[in-house]
């Protein structure tokens, strides 16, 4: 049975969950929260790279979300939500189930 006094937060990463400045910002997490790290898994070397992914970031986003337990998420990157209109409106219905 998981720990419910530890709030797992779900961190949508969309290049790599293995990047070295992720280790940075897992110190700015408080106690008795657990950052749970997952890649969508794009990306390339231009912005264009993040265009039209919606439906790979909310399905991923959704089957770790029901997987893994979270209670919140976080989709990172200012190029993934512009070039993904209504991202984030999209992912506000998908929370609880």
């Amino acid at each position: 049975m998981p720990d419910t006094s530890i709030v797992t937060i779900g961190f949508m990463s969309p290049v790599s969950a293995f990047r070295p400045h992720l280790d940075s910002f897992k110190s700015l997490v408080p106690e008795g929260v657990r950052l749970d790290i997952q890649e969508i898994g794009f990306a390339g070397t231009s912005r264009s790279d993040f265009e039209g992914r919606t439906e790979l970031i909310l399905n991923k986003t959704s089957t770790f979300a029901t997987e893994q337990g979270w209670e919140g998420v976080i989709v990172p990157g200012a190029p993934v939500e512009l070039n993904n209109p209504g991202l984030l409106e999209r992912l506000h219905p998908r929370r609880g189930g």
